[in-house]
């Protein structure tokens, strides 16, 4: 006869292993008790022993910052879970200093290697940042770090942040951060060949900003960018290389607004533009941008004077038919070419001209 025994928490297995923050270590979760040292005392276990870190479903108020030292794990890694990002929370509102919540390793050399966080939430409310990743001086690199997290921060200051990821490698990113107003929802200071998923939402302030440092690699796979002034901003020299695929971008400002960078692609966006958004206000400033989307129709500029050249800022490649007139030369990049027409391709930065004793006709086209 075939026994049916009930199933229960086997001797060894990896949930008995994982140190519960409650049981272990006396917190509360009740958002009223202060749980500062409770939380302070079950992180440094965590990293200290290897062992995985349980938050059970709980509301975990704490009045001094957060810091995860990953001093003894450096090499090692260590893991921190959750019951959910709504049910098991960190609330950091009442700590003053910022960042709220710190992870960083103060060891020679200071890089660390496979933090993992999932199904914990944060909540914060400062002026500055509610969960920092690494030093903003780049000296405690950040590699394979896995975040599955909701982070938000409820002042509505226009410096207020949500997450900020400094020096961080190769990791995977799964985040829904949020600031109460203006700020940032995400922002990247030398972040390189890194994942990202989720949701990042500014009311009056901007999803992504990826600004100091070797921001390059870097894959946005759908972001949910919404109930934002701006969705992505890029203002950093070094910032290169990056891709956005699919997602929504919801603004009442731009989608993308891009100063300064190179080879950044956005591949077909959803924009969903509430008031006084239009398809052409996608593109603020497209400056090293690329934009590949069968959506946003492309207008044809007047023909520049004989020998003067007009700029391509569409932020999309555009195909130009030029026909007619008296030509003696195209001009493509400032370099003439002895042809009196044709078709030309103009990537986003380029320029186009004609050397012309007679105006010719041209019209400019998307090329999705």
């Amino acid at each position: 006869m075939i026994s049916v025994v009930a199933a229960t928490c086997l001797i060894g297995s990896s949930a008995e292993a994982m140190l519960n923050a409650k049981t272990d270590f006396h917190a509360v979760g009740d958002d009223v008790t202060d749980d500062t040292a409770a939380i302070t005392n079950w992180i440094a276990t965590v990293i200290l022993s290897g062992q995985t870190g349980w938050l059970p479903v709980g509301t975990y108020k704490c009045t001094a910052p957060v810091l995860f030292l990953l001093n003894s794990a450096r090499t090692t890694g260590c893991t921190f879970k959750g019951d959910g990002v709504g049910r098991s929370i960190i609330d950091v509102r009442a700590v003053t200093n910022s960042p709220q919540v710190l992870l960083t390793c103060t060891t020679s050399p200071a890089d660390n290697d496979y933090f993992k966080m999932t199904d914990i939430g944060m909540q914060g409310s400062t002026p500055g940042i509610v969960f920092q990743v690494g030093n903003e001086n780049f000296s405690d690199p950040v590699n394979e770090p896995v975040l599955e997290i909701q982070v938000q921060n409820f002042n509505t200051a226009s410096t207020a942040k949500a997450v900020e990821l400094n020096y961080v490698l190769n990791g995977s990113f799964r985040i829904v951060a949020a600031v109460g107003g203006n700020g940032y929802a995400l922002t990247m200071n030398q972040c390189c060949f890194s994942t990202f998923q989720g949701a990042y939402s500014a009311i009056l302030g901007t999803s992504i900003h990826l600004t100091d440092g070797f921001n390059y690699g870097n894959v946005f796979l759908s972001p949910d960018l919404e109930n934002v002034t701006n969705c992505v901003v890029i203002d950093g020299a070094n910032c290169v290389n990056n891709t956005f695929i699919g997602g929504t971008w919801s603004y009442t400002g731009a989608g993308i607004v891009a100063t300064a960078g190179g080879a950044n692609r956005i591949v077909n966006p959803n924009p969903n533009p509430p008031s006084p958004g239009t398809l052409a206000g996608f593109m603020g400033s497209t400056v090293g941008v690329l934009i590949e989307s069968p959506l946003f129709a492309v207008s044809t500029p007047a023909v520049a004077a004989s020998g003067a050249s007009v700029t391509n800022t569409t932020g999309q490649r555009v195909q130009v038919l030029i026909w007619g007139g008296t030509v003696s030369s195209i001009i493509a990049n400032g370099l003439g070419i002895g042809v009196s027409g044709g078709t030309f391709i103009v990537n986003p930065g380029e320029s186009l001209g004609v050397n012309y004793s007679s105006k010719p006709t041209w019209h400019w086209t998307a090329i999705p």
